[in-house]
């Protein structure tokens, strides 16, 4: 995904701590999952995740999750009713259902 105010690819800013972090929360983690796993303190894990939103343009874990899904083309999300290891089916992708 292109970011034209910046005028590079956003994936190209992401640091591999950055795509730590966003596979953790495209699987249902929670922040004090992601601090536990990565052996910081929930205060650093909640400024990574800050760094991580302003990096992608987005205000929330949901657009985090939508950035994540677009750039993945959906190939990882495409089970109905997939739960990611941490057992939030809220963060996991799910198709979309057609009216």
């Amino acid at each position: 995904m292109t970011d034209t105010s910046h005028g590079r690819d956003v994936s190209d800013r992401l640091s591999e701590r950055h795509r730590h972090v966003l596979g953790l929360i495209a699987e249902g983690a929670s922040n004090r999952d992601i601090a536990e796993e990565l052996g910081v303190t929930l205060n650093t894990m909640k400024t990574y995740i800050r760094d991580l939103y302003h990096v992608l343009g987005v205000t929330s874990r949901e657009e985090a999750i939508a950035w994540w899904a677009a750039r993945e083309g959906l190939a990882s999300l495409s089970h109905e009713g997939t739960v990611g290891r941490y057992g939030d089916h809220r963060a996991v992708g799910r198709p979309m259902r057609r009216r």
